[in-house]
């Protein structure tokens, strides 16, 4: 059950980051401990905002977030995190026991543990959501949201700068348009052109956003199909395992 999944993967997730917290209330300063802090950070909030969308219906879920946002918060005194871990404990309890009561939806696509959790994951989840329940055309929209904003993200780790473009006159020559941002379609060229994609997604990867633009718009002709999503959803997991991998 993918709810349970989840929730286990937030409790290990608090785990984590009390060891890391205890550590460096040991070693206060140590550079590793400050990274691995930060990093459980935000793979808890990320997982949080997850699950957000899912247990509407656990109302024990609320206490316990409040308790863990509490938990990570940079101002918490270490003695009262200790106190907080042992309560978030308990209160994960409640959370299983009423959560085994909720109806949830099993998806064919499974992410990949490359990609973090971030906005892009975010993003991604809820296509997977959309494609799962009928939402087929804001699956897709979702889908080319979820790689875009990965390949901005990609561009900027790589040329150290936005994704901007200067637009000149075919005649003259001169700029009729200043720092104009890339297109989606020309940042999936600059990825593959860079090897962060694989030459052989160069066509396919164009069917993330033209598909995406398609569900976005509409047209009497545009598919509102099962079948498009998945293949959409399953094109948009290579991409973004890609380029997160490189």
């Amino acid at each position: 059950m993918q709810l349970k999944a989840e929730l286990e993967d937030l409790k290990s997730l608090i785990k984590e980051y009390f060891k890391v917290v205890s550590d460096l209330n040991k070693y206060k300063g140590n550079q590793h401990y400050k990274l691995k802090k930060k990093e459980a950070f935000i793979k808890i909030n990320g997982l949080i905002k997850r699950l957000n969308q899912q247990v509407s219906e656990v109302k024990s879920f609320e206490k316990l977030k409040e308790k863990i946002l509490i938990f990570i918060d940079e101002k918490t005194e270490y003695k009262q995190k200790v106190d907080l871990f042992d309560e978030i404990e308990l209160n994960f309890q409640d959370v299983f026991l009423e959560s085994d009561s909720v109806q949830t939806f099993d998806s064919k696509h499974t992410i990949p543990s490359e990609i973090p959790f971030t906005p892009v994951r975010l993003d991604l989840e809820e296509a997977i959501r959309d494609a799962t329940n009928g939402c087929y055309l804001s699956s897709l929209v979702m889908c080319r949201r979820a790689y875009e904003g990965a390949l901005i993200e990609k561009y900027k780790e790589t040329e150290k700068s936005d994704p901007l473009k200067q637009i000149a006159c075919k005649n003259c020559k001169n700029v009729v348009r200043a720092n104009v941002f890339m297109s989606i379609t020309e940042l999936h060229k600059w990825a593959v052109d860079t090897k962060v994609i694989s030459d052989k997604f160069r066509d396919v990867g164009f069917l993330v956003p033209n598909l995406g633009s398609g569900g976005a718009h509409p047209t009497e002709d545009f598919p509102r199909d099962q079948e498009v999503a998945n293949i959409v959803v399953s094109t948009t997991l290579s991409l973004l395992k890609q380029v997160y991998s490189r």
